[in-house]
């Protein structure tokens, strides 16, 4: 439980509690889309319980709070008929009544992109100041609560700059780390794509045998280049728009040229010569 108290603010203390784990805390995953705010409201005294009907306001900022992320309001909120307790669900998806409720402004973002530190995203102007909230790796979010009790009409900050911290807490999740199911490799059986087949492709080791489903066998279906051994082309003809260059270490400058000091000789190794 926390107490809260700001100088000035005359109406009431606020003793607070978060779930999870008593700190503010929210699942990177798209549902639930809420975490609960609860507490109770003390008049001065500090043992009085504040009985009036409330309006609150909530707003999530990032680390510098220079950017309201999220906000919404929900109002009239009886604190008579429960002795000053609250427990208020906050957050929504998109679009939702809350999230413009009271003159707030929707920014247009899910709940897991509030509490994304993966990478930067649009958002309406005003909002923050180049239109783009940019995340640093590991960065905080704050939490800011107002609240306007009907009796006096006036608007106070009774949680200023808090720490939100988020935790994945779902059993299936819609994104790891913002990444969605389309940012994975899936392993196909079936299709050959294995663990152990990715890190043959990519230990470092001899990646011939993951060309072209290479192996031994297939040794006899290709010419090889830069070859000591002899290379039996079939019963096919053999033929090149280019030149041929025998014995020697650099292209051939003529169509037919035979390099080194050695005597050449061609044999032709037929009676039939046409």
């Amino acid at each position: 439980m926390y107490v809260f108290s700001k100088p000035g603010f005359l109406r009431c203390l606020i003793v607070l509690g978060l779930l999870f784990h008593s700190q503010y805390s929210f699942a990177l995953e798209e549902s639930p889309q809420t975490f609960t705010f609860e507490g109770r409201a003390y008049q001065t005294d500090g043992t009085s319980p504040l009985l009036d009907t409330v309006d609150f306001k909530f707003e999530i900022l990032n680390n510098a709070g220079d950017c309201v992320l999220y906000q919404e309001a929900q109002l009239a909120q009886d604190l008579i008929t429960s002795k000053g307790v609250f427990a208020i669900n906050v957050g929504s998806p998109v679009g939702n009544a809350k999230r413009t409720a009271g003159g707030s402004a929707d920014s247009l973002l899910t709940m897991a992109q509030i509490f994304q530190n993966r990478s930067a995203v649009s958002v309406p102007v005003g909002i923050c100041a180049a239109g783009t909230f940019t995340p640093a790796s590991g960065e905080q979010r704050k939490l800011r609560v107002t609240i306007t009790p009907a009796s006096t009409g006036v608007p106070e900050v009774i949680a200023l700059n808090f720490p939100v911290n988020s935790v994945p807490q779902a059993l299936v999740a819609e994104t790891l780390q913002g990444i969605g199911p389309d940012g994975f490799v899936k392993i196909d059986t079936p299709s050959n794509l294995t663990q152990a087949n990715i890190l043959t492709l990519v230990n470092g080791g001899d990646i011939a045998a993951a060309r072209h489903h290479h192996n031994t066998e297939n040794d006899l279906r290709y010419a090889k280049l830069s070859s000591a051994s002899n290379q039996n082309f079939g019963t096919g003809s053999v033929y090149t728009a280019g030149r041929i260059g025998i014995g020697m270490s650099s292209a051939p400058t003529t169509d037919l040229m035979f390099g080194g000091n050695s005597t050449r000789q061609i044999l032709v190794d037929s009676p039939n010569i046409s």
